[in-house]
């Protein structure tokens, strides 16, 4: 039973881990738009 439990929490752990990652990508993916609208924006003026 203790395996099983040290295996959740790896697995948790992991989970984590990717989850964080992903909000990483996320976040630079935001901000290279904000980037993106700020050049047309300065296209346009």
């Amino acid at each position: 039973m203790e395996e099983v439990a040290a295996a959740l929490r790896d697995l948790a752990e992991s989970n984590r881990q990717i989850l964080a990652k992903i909000e990483a990508i996320d976040a630079e993916k935001k901000h290279k738009e904000v980037i993106e609208e700020e050049r047309r924006q300065k296209r346009r003026n």
